[in-house]
C-alpha cells in the first residue's frame, strides 16, 4: 500500500512538472545570450562559451534535463517525508495498561484491529503466543487534524460505541469510547502508547 501511495504521488508531482516546465520557459534568455555573444565577439571580447553549452543543455529535446534531474531528486525526497510523516501519526501498533488488548491502526487503508496475546508453552518447552482477534468490529468514519472518528460494537454483549481517538504525540493517543452497553449509557477512556519494538 506504501509503494501505491508513493507512486501514485510521484506520478502527480511528474504531470505537474511536464505541464508548467517546458523548454519554452528558458528559449528567451539563451536567445538573449546568443545575441550578447555575437555581439562580444564583433567587439573581439572573450565570451565563456561554458554558459552558452549550458542552456544549450537545459532546453534540450522537449523537456528540461538538467532541471527535470534534479527535481525529480526532490519529488523522490518530499514522497519519503510524507511516508515519514504518515509513521509518525496515528499509524502503528499501541497499547494501553488498562486493556488486555493491543491496537493496530494502518492509516492507509483506514482498518482498526484489535487483538490480545495469550502466551503459552510449546513442545519444546519455549514460550509463544496465541494471537486472539476481538470480538468486536470497528469501521472508520472519518479523521480530522489529530482526530479519528470510528464505531465500534459487538453484537453478542450489546456494546455499540463511538471511538474518538485524540494524537496526543507521536508516542501517545488518547481513546475516548462513548455510547451504549447492554442499553444503559457507557463511557470510558483508555491511553494507549506506541509499540516500540526496537526497545
Amino acid at each position: 500500500m506504501y509503494i501505491i501511495f508513493f507512486t501514485v504521488g510521484f506520478i502527480v508531482i511528474i504531470s505537474i512538472y511536464n505541464i508548467f516546465l517546458r523548454k519554452g520557459k528558458f528559449r528567451d534568455e539563451l536567445n538573449i545570450v546568443r545575441t550578447e555573444k555575437i555581439l562580444l565577439n564583433k567587439k573581439n571580447e572573450v565570451v565563456d562559451d561554458k554558459l552558452i553549452v549550458y542552456l544549450n543543455q537545459i532546453i534540450k529535446d522537449d523537456k528540461i534535463t538538467i532541471v527535470k534531474k534534479h527535481y525529480y531528486l526532490y519529488c523522490i525526497l518530499i514522497s519519503l517525508f510524507s511516508f515519514d510523516l504518515v509513521s509518525q501519526n496515528f499509524h502503528g501498533s499501541w497499547k494501553s495498561d488498562e486493556s488486555n488488548y493491543y491496537l493496530t491502526i494502518d492509516t492507509l487503508d483506514n482498518e482498526f484491529k484489535s487483538y490480545k496475546l495469550l502466551p503459552f508453552e510449546d513442545k519444546g518447552g519455549l514460550i509463544s503466543c496465541d494471537r486472539v482477534k476481538s470480538p468486536g468490529i470497528e469501521k472508520f468514519i472519518k479523521k480530522e487534524d489529530n482526530v479519528i472518528v470510528t464505531n465500534y460494537w459487538i453484537d453478542e454483549q450489546e456494546y455499540y460505541v463511538k471511538v474518538t481517538y485524540t494524537l496526543i504525540n507521536d508516542e501517545n493517543i488518547k481513546a475516548e469510547f462513548n455510547g451504549k452497553l447492554k442499553g444503559e449509557f457507557y463511557y470510558k477512556v483508555l491511553n494507549y502508547k506506541k509499540v516500540d519494538f526496537k526497545k
